[in-house]
């Protein structure tokens, strides 16, 4: 099946479950610049919120560099370019991850997948709103940066989780991408949350310095989420290809990632504004 026959069948589909709309709870883990751990990050918050009794999926959506299956050491038969090309859907291509987390692998490797057409990100798109049904709770690990396949998943989210850290690059990249998504309209709530700090302090110092910087020069002020400290642990668990919330479940990098669940379960969201996006794009199919 070709991308446009897909796309004709993903039509019908949407005809078909118009009266469904999925009502899916959907966090964006991004980051202004790489090496920040936002994948990391994003495996870890899956496992915690999970343990907190959330049926949850994690989605890499990172599309021609694919990193959770490397973090956990597991190779996948099937990954998304399977399900754009046609030949799978994302239920076919679920993975079951540490303490039985559902998982959506990217592909590594393939640079038309990292240059994907706007048709193809809409029907990307069609296709978390589908999996949705399954899952209460959709988590999205992105590419870093702000290109347009960033973009459009940052706004199709309830929330956007911009990872960071102390180093004067990222915060200056993250106020870029928060300024980008704002820019075009983007409605989700962002919220921030500094990685790899020497101390809790300088965390928290950082990110109310980018805070403030939002404020006065994009009038909006994201949600500070939290600080994980750089920690050894982190770097073992990387190496033995687990998650290190699972092999060290008592180190301060798991009790931080913890706390930070705790306190994303306990935000909720309205999906009117996601439907109303969702409608317009199904609009382009035509």
């Amino acid at each position: 099946m070709d991308q446009a026959e897909q796309l004709r069948t993903m039509r019908q589909g949407d005809k078909l479950h118009q009266a469904s709309v999925s009502t899916a709870r959907i966090t964006v883990v991004t980051g202004g610049k790489g090496g920040v751990g936002k994948s990391n990050i994003a495996l870890n918050l899956t496992l915690a919120l999970s343990h907190l009794g959330e049926k949850i999926c994690l989605i890499d959506a990172d599309f021609g560099l694919a990193n959770i299956d490397v973090l956990l050491g597991l190779k996948p038969k099937f990954h998304i370019g399977h399900v754009l090309n046609g030949q799978k859907s994302f239920e076919e291509i679920l993975m079951t991850g540490p303490a039985g987390v559902m998982l959506i692998p990217a592909a590594s490797g393939f640079k038309h997948l990292a240059q994907m057409s706007d048709d193809t990100l809409r029907l990307f798109v069609s296709q978390i709103r589908h999996l949705g049904h399954l899952f209460p709770h959709l988590i999205i690990d992105t590419a870093a940066g702000i290109s347009n396949d960033v973009m459009m998943l940052l706004k199709i989210a309830n929330e956007i989780i911009v990872v960071a850290t102390p180093e004067p690059a990222s915060v200056t990249d993250s106020y870029a991408l928060i300024k980008s998504f704002k820019l075009e309209g983007g409605k989700a709530k962002i919220k921030i949350l500094l990685n790899m700090c020497q101390t809790e302090d300088e965390g928290l110092i950082v990110g109310k310095r980018l805070q403030e910087i939002c404020l006065n020069f994009l009038g909006t002020k994201p949600e500070f989420l939290g600080v994980i400290n750089r920690d050894e642990q982190i770097i073992k668990a990387i190496r033995n290809q687990r998650a290190f919330l699972e092999m060290m479940p008592g180190c301060l990098a798991s009790k931080q990632v913890k706390q930070i669940a705790v306190q994303l379960r306990s935000d909720t969201f309205d999906n009117k504004e996601l439907d109303d996006f969702y409608q317009s794009m199904k609009g382009s199919f035509a």
